[in-house]
């Protein structure tokens, strides 16, 4: 037996999917990466924000950075690194050699 929709019920369908995955990805922390400097690596991030509470000066908001994506909303702004930025499975951070390098 086939079932028919209506445009208007398949919109309704379409955009409670898009929205139950959003909802998934919302709590989800990915790692942070640190690129250049005595810090390079891969951290959790709930650790990296304990063991180095020092350099953060602030965090990603909403309200204060409209135009950034909202994957990075919550995530610090660190003394002496770019970033954040979205590298699709981590937030990356930069040290200011590595930019320079990578944006020539």
């Amino acid at each position: 037996m086939k079932v028919r929709l209506t445009e208007s019920q398949l919109k309704d369908i379409v955009v409670e999917c898009v929205k139950n995955i959003l909802k998934e990805e919302e709590g989800k922390k990915l790692p942070i990466q640190i690129v250049g400097g005595n810090l390079e690596g891969l951290y959790d991030k709930d650790t990296f924000e304990k063991e180095h509470a020092n350099l953060i000066e602030g965090y990603v908001t909403p309200e204060q950075y409209p135009h950034l994506t909202p994957k990075l909303h919550g995530y610090p702004l660190l003394k002496g690194l770019i970033g954040p930025m979205f590298n699709g499975d981590n937030i990356r951070y930069e040290t200011q050699e590595v930019y320079d390098v990578l944006s020539m």
